[in-house]
């Protein structure tokens, strides 16, 4: 299948599709799925809205303190 997508939105798709292949992940690997999931606008729902940590680490299956550490050095 093709689809047409933004550069961001492509890099996004692919971090996510990683995630999801059933092999853990490096923690840096995570971490730049975090960042990818980011410049796509993941954070935000449709109203532009910035999403809470604990709804950010449901979506990339990490802890709300995880993604709450991340967002500060980000």
């Amino acid at each position: 299948m093709v689809i047409e997508t933004t550069e961001r939105e492509a890099k996004w798709l692919a971090a996510s599709a990683n995630m999801e292949h059933g092999l853990a992940l490096k923690p840096g690997e995570v971490r730049a799925v975090f960042r990818a999931f980011v410049r796509a606008r993941k954070h935000r729902n449709a109203r532009g809205v910035l999403l809470s940590y604990r709804e950010i680490g449901f979506e990339l299956g990490k802890p709300h303190t995880t993604v709450r550490n991340w967002m500060m050095k980000d």
